[in-house]
């Protein structure tokens, strides 16, 4: 009798969240959902007994759009940092020809990486 009680406990359905450590920065937050003994009846399961996973995956093609267009957007912004950055920077240096010894110097180098003959 005490082994029939213990029995029913464990089986009894629970539903068990776990926040996960997400890798990125932002204000969103995943979770890991666990869903332990929970029964469902077949008209009510979503994508067919084995067909789950395709439904989780068109589900996150949407969220996958976002992320791309929140990377690009980030990517941008960096762009636009250097760029203004590299301007700053290069404003107050004049360009000047290069000098003569430079000249010679990369000239040596060429014949030194050339084949003989």
């Amino acid at each position: 009798m005490l082994a029939d009680a213990v029995h029913r406990r464990r089986r009894r359905p629970r539903i068990h969240a776990r926040p996960d450590q997400a890798a990125h920065l932002g204000p969103d937050r995943q979770w890991t959902l666990f869903f332990d003994d929970v029964e469902v009846e077949p008209d009510r399961i979503v994508g067919g007994e084995e067909g789950g996973l395709a439904v989780t995956f068109d589900g996150l093609n949407p969220e996958r759009v976002i992320a791309a267009a929140g990377a690009n957007g980030l990517a941008l912004h960096a762009l636009e940092k250097a760029a203004a950055y590299a301007n700053e920077r290069a404003g107050g240096a004049r360009r000047s020809a290069p000098t003569r010894r430079s000249r010679t110097r990369s000239r040596a180098a060429r014949s030194s990486w050339s084949s003989p003959g």
